[in-house]
């Protein structure tokens, strides 16, 4: 099941008509409707049904949005714990200096000292 799609169908959830889906996605009524067919094919069940412009989810539908929102934030928990590999700096620092300043200055300076190697 792709991603985009659970995405369409929780928003679908939440918003109730396939024209506000569109909307809140920037995409077409159209698409939203091919993209929900879509899934239920993947599906295999029927995930809403439609009452007038509205829809009601089915239980298969609401299980489906539950799953969906909890992979949404595992994804969102992802992306950020790579963002920490993007923004963080990491290496190994040598510094060699005299004895005096690295007992009284050195220390000091390096609040968040990991390792210490001489």
């Amino acid at each position: 099941m792709d991603l985009r799609r659970l995405q369409i169908l929780s928003a679908l959830d939440a918003e109730g008509t396939m024209t506000a889906v569109a909307e809140v996605m920037f995409m077409t009524t159209s698409a939203v409707s091919q993209q929900l067919s879509i899934l239920e094919k993947e599906a295999g069940v029927r995930l809403f049904t439609r009452a007038g412009r509205r829809v009601r989810m089915t239980e298969a539908g609401l299980v489906l949005v539950r799953h969906a929102q909890q992979i949404a934030a595992a994804a969102e928990a992802a992306q950020t714990s790579m963002k920490r590999f993007r923004t963080d700096v990491a290496g190994v620092v040598s510094l060699s200096a005299f004895p005096s300043f690295a007992s009284t200055v050195l220390p000091k300076a390096l609040p968040s000292r990991r390792v210490f190697r001489s």
